[in-house]
């Protein structure tokens, strides 16, 4: 298949099944309300796998950018991978009616959260 004829392909592609219930908890929920992975059937538990996706991997983390935005982006080396089915990305245009669960402003001090920092 072509190059053109795989990316043409990809924008009709809708979203699987599960994956904007899978946005609107994460997206729309906050944890200071909700735990989140306790909603979520998960595989295994170190670390624990969300069983709905049937695509995802795992990283070691090499390095976090944080600067004090609402997103944090990590970057890793993958170390374990899983496909079940075609890939099927989850656009922008399927969760555009989310409503975040906090503002961008209320965004907690990571030191805060309980967020793990460890590099391997």
């Amino acid at each position: 298949m072509s190059g053109r004829a795989v990316r043409r392909a990809a924008r009709r592609a809708r979203p699987q099944a599960g994956d904007v219930d899978l946005a609107e908890l994460f997206g729309e929920q906050t944890g200071d309300e909700v735990d989140k992975l306790a909603a979520c059937a998960l595989d295994g538990d170190d670390p624990p796998l969300l069983a709905q996706c049937r695509n995802r991997f795992v990283l070691r983390v090499r390095s976090i950018s944080d600067d004090g935005g609402d997103h944090v982006a990590f970057v890793g080396e993958v170390v374990n991978a899983r496909s079940r089915s075609a890939f099927v990305p989850l656009r922008l245009s399927a969760v555009a009616h989310l409503d975040a669960g906090h503002e961008a402003t209320e965004r907690q001090d990571p030191s805060d959260a309980g967020t793990h920092r460890a590099h391997n």
